[in-house]
């Protein structure tokens, strides 16, 4: 509980501390992050699932 708690406030005050003492620059280094995203979201995506997929038969393996 703690740990999700700590991530999803960094996520939020990180930026907003990077906004207040250089806005210029959290400007330009969110707008490349998106455009990153936006060009490999796919390819996160394969890589996620398939990282799940291969827990999975591992575990279902194991399980035998």
């Amino acid at each position: 509980m703690v740990a999700f708690n700590v991530v999803a406030f960094v996520l939020i005050w990180v930026p907003l501390g990077a906004y207040l003492v250089a806005p210029d620059a959290t400007r330009r280094t969110v707008a490349g992050a998106n455009a990153w995203l936006g060009t490999h979201l796919m390819q996160i995506g394969i890589v996620v699932l398939a990282g799940v997929g291969v827990y999975e038969i591992v575990r279902g393996v194991i399980a035998l």
